[in-house]
């Protein structure tokens, strides 16, 4: 699993932190730090951005974890 992994290649007292996971509310249950900003638009880009990969979303969540063992 990639979390057991990222917990083994971190020093004790290490940050792992995720930028925008897909389900904040389930690290949030497993005791991650949840951190919510306000969204922000998505920058000047040309359409085709849009068209390509959908209307842009720039992250606005983060959740991390202390590393202790």
């Amino acid at each position: 699993m990639v979390l057991a992994e990222l917990r083994r290649v971190t020093a004790r007292g290490g940050s792992i932190a995720l930028i925008s996971p897909e389900r904040p509310d389930w690290f949030e249950k497993q005791g991650w730090r949840r951190v919510t900003a306000p969204p922000w638009p998505a920058p000047d880009h040309p359409p085709w951005l849009d068209e390509f990969f959908g209307p842009l979303d720039p992250p606005h969540e983060l959740v991390m974890t202390l590393v202790e063992d």
